[in-house]
């Protein structure tokens, strides 16, 4: 069997060191095919083009694999969970085209439920699904059989979990539900004018980050409290936490990255690409 090396994917470089920005100084470029999905954890990446997973370097990861719409990385980089429009599979990041696990319905129920969003935990043992059944279903990692069920106002278009495993998030329509994960009861419910494009908690649990159209939100998870605001007066998506915490970068208009500096509430710096179409 053969196997899938981890390749770093370096799409954009920091350097720190003692600098107190973060700007980026290098810029490299993989010419694939073209990107439908990407999924990724640290040096690890895949993508999907046509619904067919492949490495940066156009190395077929799974050509066993199509209709893919959604890929998520393992924070363990030993493993991914690809999403089709009737399921999701668990599949080796190690071994070439090797299905570790089938997610079935172990429920006697007359609708059989089809999968919108998921992600895993950051400590990689836990494995989240919702789907059309207004649930989020709880599998571990070990052999992805369902542990819990937390129960939605609608299909989540959105969910993650924080690193702490204290929370659970999910966006619906225009507003994120916050749930205690233990308890499955609702902690907190944040609401916009407009439909979030995306959520992010920080690597710490202790900032979460929702896009809503030109709207970038920031919140303390002690209190759930808004602690910042930033209006970049164009459609926003993808917020994206550096592991520090100090910075977050947001896609604007669908051509360029923006890096905000949350210490001093500024645009730090505008990738731009010059052309339409930036996805994740």
């Amino acid at each position: 069997m053969k196997k899938l090396f981890s390749i770093t994917f370096s799409v954009c470089c920091t350097l720190f060191s003692i600098q107190t920005n973060a700007q980026i100084t290098q810029k490299t470029t993989f010419n694939t095919n073209p990107v439908d999905v990407v999924a990724s954890a640290q040096s690890c990446v895949l993508y999907s083009s046509k619904g067919t997973p492949y490495t940066v370097r156009n190395f077929p990861a799974a050509q066993s694999l199509s209709g893919v719409t959604k890929m998520v990385m393992n924070p363990a980089r030993s493993s991914y969970a690809a999403m089709t429009k009737k399921n999701v599979v668990i599949y080796s990041y190690i071994n070439e085209d090797e299905r570790l696990f089938n997610l079935k319905e172990t429920r006697k129920i007359k609708e059989k439920p089809t999968p919108v969003s998921m992600c895993y935990s950051p400590d990689a043992r836990t494995f989240l699904v919702a789907n059309s059944l207004n649930e989020i279903v709880v599998y571990n990692t070990r052999d992805y059989v369902p542990s819990a069920y937390i129960s939605t106002e609608a299909p989540a278009a959105f969910i993650d979990m924080s690193a702490n495993n204290r929370y659970v998030a999910a966006a619906i329509d225009s507003k994120v539900v916050i749930y205690n994960f233990e308890t499955h009861e609702v902690r907190t419910t944040l609401e916009f004018d407009s439909p979030v494009t995306g959520i992010i908690f920080s690597p710490d649990a202790g900032q979460f980050a929702v896009t809503a159209t030109n709207v970038v939100n920031v919140y303390d998870t002690r209190r759930w409290e808004l602690t910042s605001t930033y209006d970049l007066e164009s459609p926003l998506s993808c917020p994206s936490f550096h592991p520090d915490g100090k910075y977050l970068s947001v896609i604007k208009n669908d051509n360029s990255i923006n890096v905000i500096n949350l210490k001093n509430y500024s645009v730090e710096q505008v990738l731009d690409e010059n052309a339409s179409g930036i996805k994740f």
